[in-house]
């Protein structure tokens, strides 16, 4: 199968809300964590 024969596929944004928000709505907190601390770590050394 060639890129020609490969099937369309479309992304379907109801579908990814409805079945699998759960891994973004999850991962946010460690984001901002993980932001909170390179925040930090820019700060410490810059003093």
């Amino acid at each position: 199968m060639n890129a020609i024969d490969a099937p369309v596929r479309s992304w379907d944004t109801h579908l990814y809300e409805q079945n699998h928000a759960f891994v973004w709505q999850c991962g946010k907190d460690l984001v901002r964590l993980l932001a909170w601390i390179a925040d930090y770590h820019r700060i410490r050394i810059a003093c």
